[in-house]
């Protein structure tokens, strides 16, 4: 049976319309103001695609709105005649070269009017959900038939960005409507504010939920708490004492907490903690579900105390209040480290990035000039990879980039880093307190690899070519370090050849 929000559009609909718009919804961003953040992402998309337009949109149930506009006068359209509307429903990225050779919008007013737009490129801005909101998308007045692969993989790059962006607003919402509600809740403004300060502060989980679990200065009666949050298939449970212990099971009426839509209790505490020596005491416990983003419970924040405490209505609105801030942690932890693997760590490989290898041979040469030791950073490049590229296809280029990380990753010691800084290149950085410290690390590599790989059913041998340079007889800083290494690289491949 159609979805009601399908049913008589003149417009193509994504599968899952109300899906979508619920999301739309909840990201509380249709019809908002201009941001620097978003009007700098079209900016920079009408530079780098040399465009007379760039636009980030949010498409809302009859109405485009747009959140930022480079190029273009008005705040939104109709949803009926946006070429946007055509990408959200084809949950892709959309490239029309001539709009005036394509039969969707030859003529759309805006093709045949004033406007006279023929070349569009949008990219799908999509949730961790899987929802589009909108595109963000590049628009010109002439056909722009050279637009390839290359610069739609960056305009896709460009609207994952954007998206992080959009989701960090949100983020950056639940904290203001935090600290409103922290204003309304006078009797407990000093505890609150605290941790609302420490949660934007990126304070570690087991700091933050551990002054939640303290008992509130309003209420003598009002015991430690713990909170037990969902850990793949366990639980993680943390409490005051600001540490957080592995427990694969959560006692049966935590469990009918993380199902339920209100909180549970007062229960006997007995029956939360059992015979456990580390439990506060009290004679009740009231559990209140931590939920995640849409509602989702993500945990239970379990208070014990007395009985005569629990039946206060400011414990029980404390108890909301804290299994809330409880949730905003969490997703704001989830976050954080999200944000942190996409800015330090390879996205194929899972290695440290450029920018992550940059910053530790820093502090390795630091060390190395306060010990007054020797750093050696050796270069690799993979003798033939290009062959493999041309020949199997990239997808079985990455999948081989990926065997080879791994294999390297097993050479390397914990002291040492391993980063792949791009293509087939890799850098691993070693102390050489002993003089045989690289002949040591370039024979692991060597067993490593030697072994070889199967490549589009074929058996294949990868050998690297290894260019070393060594802090401080080279060279003394980072950027001297990573060039004399790869022109000792290329050194060593056209030796080869």
């Amino acid at each position: 049976m159609p979805d009601e929000a399908t049913v008589d559009r003149p417009y193509p609909l994504p599968t899952s319309e109300a899906d979508r718009l619920a999301e739309v919804a909840r990201y509380a961003i249709v019809d908002t103001d201009p941001e620097e953040a978003f009007d700098r992402f079209v900016r920079i998309a009408t530079r780098v695609f040399d465009t007379a337009i760039g636009l980030v949109t949010i498409v809302g149930d009859h109405h485009q709105s747009f959140k930022a506009c480079y190029g273009l006068d008005g705040r939104g359209t109709s949803r009926e005649i946006r070429f946007c509307t055509h990408a959200i429903a084809n949950d892709a990225l959309l490239i029309v070269p001539d709009a005036t050779a394509d039969p969707r919008f030859r003529d759309n007013p805006l093709v045949t009017g004033s406007t006279g737009v023929r070349f569009y490129a949008g990219a799908p801005l999509r949730t961790p959900s899987g929802e589009v909101l909108g595109t963000l998308c590049v628009l010109d007045w002439r056909p722009r038939p050279d637009f390839d692969d290359r610069d739609a993989s960056l305009l896709q790059e460009l609207a994952d960005a954007t998206m992080h962006a959009i989701e960090q607003r949100l983020h950056g919402i639940a904290l203001a409507e935090a600290h409103g509600r922290e204003r309304a809740r006078t009797a407990w403004a000093s505890d609150r504010s605290a941790i609302l300060l420490r949660i934007s502060r990126h304070e570690p989980l087991e700091v933050v939920l551990g002054d939640l679990a303290l008992p509130s200065a309003l209420h003598e009666e009002e015991g430690e708490a713990w909170s037990y949050v969902r850990e793949g298939n366990g639980w993680r449970r943390y409490g005051a004492s600001g540490g957080s212990r592995r427990e694969d099971e959560a006692p049966d009426p935590v469990r009918d907490a993380f199902g339920s839509d209100a909180a549970v209790g007062p229960v006997a505490a007995r029956t939360v903690h059992g015979d456990d020596p580390d439990a506060p005491a009290g004679e009740a416990a009231v559990l209140q579900p931590i939920r995640g983003e849409g509602a989702v419970p993500i945990g239970v924040l379990v208070r014990f105390g007395s009985m005569r405490a629990f039946a206060d209505d400011d414990v029980r609105i404390r108890q909301e209040d804290a299994a809330w801030l409880a949730g905003v942690a969490l997703q704001q932890a989830e976050l954080l480290e999200r944000l942190q693997r996409q800015a330090f760590y390879d996205g194929l490989t899972g290695l440290p990035n450029r920018q992550l290898l940059h910053d530790r041979l820093e502090q390795k040469l630091e060390r190395a000039e306060r010990n007054a030791s020797g750093v050696s950073l050796l270069f690799l490049d993979l003798d033939g990879f290009k062959e493999v590229n041309d020949r199997f296809g990239h997808a079985t280029g990455d999948r081989l980039l990926v065997e080879v990380a791994q294999r390297l990753a097993s050479a390397v010691r914990s002291e040492e880093t391993l980063a792949r800084i791009g293509g087939d290149e890799f850098v691993i950085l070693i102390r050489t307190d002993r003089p045989d410290a690289e002949r040591i690390v370039l024979g692991r590599i060597e067993g490593a690899l030697a072994p070889g790989f199967e490549v589009g059913g074929e058996a294949v041998v990868v050998t690297p070519s290894i260019g070393v340079a060594r802090y401080p007889d080279d060279a003394t800083d980072v950027v001297g370090l990573l060039s004399v290494a790869d022109d000792r690289m290329y050194g060593v491949k056209q030796e080869r050849r």
